[in-house]
């Protein structure tokens, strides 16, 4: 009798740690279909949708080839990062870090603000690899403008969502309409056109990313310490 509730035991243990692996599984399949959803590339990026945000776990590591440009070395990170699903025109514009991550691409890479740690430009006192990033000292690999191995415009094409901003904008690469350079951006580096509402671009110049946000920025999002 005792061999018999035992074996019964075994079994039913057996088929509890499948039925968890078959969740564990589901689980996964349905953040990454979730992920793409909403315009994520790589598959090590997970989201999770709830009404009010998007979920984003992202360990920042490029999915594409890096270049050592500085003595610095990415590394796996565990970002969670709340994206408002809904976001709307603040009564005033927020200031954009201007180090450390304001934003995060579809690649599940980071964007920096604009500056160093010294206060000086990036772009013009650090170098940066092809794909336009590099890694902080902590290892954080990240872009400070349009990420050339994100995505490739097309010729008269509207550039793609490369990213998303922490108050909930999309942000689009650098161009607009019929693939030209958009003349009508704010001083937060976004305009609003019909069918994609109010959104970022990319632009060659300073910002290079976002000059401020016109949403109401996630504020968990922010690290201060890079």
């Amino acid at each position: 009798m005792r061999e018999t509730i035992s074996i019964n035991d075994y079994y039913k243990n057996l088929l509890l740690k499948h039925l968890r692996l078959f969740l564990v599984i589901l689980c996964l399949q349905s953040s990454w279909a979730e992920a793409q959803e909403h315009h994520f590339t790589n598959p090590q990026v997970r989201v999770q949708v709830t009404a009010e945000t998007l979920n984003v776990s992202t360990t920042g590591y490029p999915n594409h080839k890096w270049e050592k440009v500085n003595p610095n070395r990415p590394s796996k990170q565990n970002f969670n990062f709340k994206i408002p699903r809904h976001p709307k025109i603040a009564s005033r514009t927020t200031a954009v870090p201007s180090r450390g991550p304001i934003a995060v691409a579809v690649n599940g890479v980071v964007f920096f603000g604009p500056e160093d740690r010294e206060g000086k430009i990036a772009l013009e006192n650090h170098g940066l690899d092809s794909c336009q990033g590099h890694p902080a000292p902590s290892g954080v690999y990240h872009y400070h403008c349009t990420p050339g191995c994100v995505h490739k415009d097309s010729p008269n094409q509207h550039s793609p969502v490369i990213g998303y901003a922490f108050d909930g904008f999309k942000i689009y690469g650098l161009q607009g309409e019929r693939g030209l350079l958009p003349k009508d951006l704010d001083r937060c580096n976004g305009h609003t056109d019909k069918g994609r509402g109010y959104h970022y671009h990319t632009t060659e110049n300073f910002p290079f990313v976002l000059g401020c946000y016109r949403g109401t920025p996630t504020l968990a999002n922010y690290d201060r310490n890079q």
